[in-house]
């Protein structure tokens, strides 16, 4: 029992009823793939999901887990504080991974309690987890939730970390899914929330492109300025969701893509194919790096 299913997902909280009301209509392409997504992950009910947010709290020279007991969150925030999520924390597993990141020399630690009160830290689970845990919670699914808040690495130090994420995991023979949390560009059109540029566009497909090929190498290189022309949420997720298939086969299925807000939505799901010496990566990124 390994890896089952890298899940990407956007999180505009206005694609949950509760909070779009009348304008979720614009979105319903989303929903009705992230209701498909987390049926799937419903039923291959796994043991454990790990959930990477872009909005929780970030470090820059650390990778943190948030490594609370119990794991709460609600959209309050946006109107709607019907919609919450609660999870159990799995210490084990969170024991192995920052076990293993310190065999790696990646610097990954977890926010306890006393982490959360010392640096000032909400302990609700921001909107990035909510919205997509929100619709495997209504499929059902109650089981243990690691959240994994990015770090301002180098893309080639994340996608280590996803490598090192999935040994430690693999060793514990669970069944598992990463949950990758990350809107695409948000300057789609003019009106967007980040403001339009022409480049946003480029970036979702060549993101889209990239998923759809398996081309990890044109993501970890692609250039910064386009990264940040896009203003994008969801790369840095991605990146480490990719570490996480280094060394296999990329097995990607598109569920659908929108934008009607100027914001990039992206639902789609990774799977490892067969294993393929000849796609590990990490080994050379190393070496590039020294």
């Amino acid at each position: 029992m390994m890896l089952e299913m890298v899940a990407l997902s956007p999180h505009p909280p206005i694609v949950v009823p509760e909070v779009g009301k009348e304008e979720s209509a614009k979105v319903m392409t989303t929903y009705r793939a992230l209701q498909k997504l987390a049926g799937e992950i419903a039923e291959i009910n796994p043991e454990l999901v790990v959930a990477v947010t872009p909005h929780g709290p970030v470090f820059s020279d650390a990778l943190t887990i948030t490594g609370l007991k119990t794991l709460v969150g609600d959209l309050a925030g946006f109107g709607a504080p019907q919609v919450k999520v609660e999870f159990n924390s799995a210490e084990k597993a969170i024991q192995a991974i920052l076990e293993e990141s310190r065999n790696n020399d990646l610097f990954c630690v977890s926010l306890d309690e006393k982490a959360h009160r010392k640096f000032k830290l909400s302990e609700q689970l921001d909107h990035g987890l909510v919205v997509p845990l929100s619709f495997l919670y209504n499929q059902g699914w109650r089981g243990k939730l690691v959240p994994l808040n990015i770090a301002f690495w180098s893309y080639e130090e994340l996608y280590h970390f996803g490598k090192v994420l999935s040994r430690a995991l693999d060793k514990l023979h669970l069944s598992w899914v990463f949950l990758v949390s990350g809107d695409l560009s948000h300057r789609l059109q003019k009106g967007a929330p980040a403001g339009y540029s022409p480049r946003g566009a480029v970036f979702d497909e060549i993101v889209r492109q990239s998923i759809r090929e398996g081309d990890v190498q044109r993501l970890l290189n692609i250039d910064p300025a386009l990264v940040e022309e896009a203003g994008e949420c969801g790369l840095r997720p991605l990146v480490m969701a990719l570490g996480a298939l280094d060394g296999y086969a990329i097995l990607a299925e598109e569920f659908s893509y929108e934008g009607p807000f100027g914001v990039g939505y992206l639902v789609a799901k990774l799977q490892r194919g067969a294993k393929m010496p000849e796609r590990e990566l990490t080994a050379c990124l190393k070496e590039g790096r020294n």
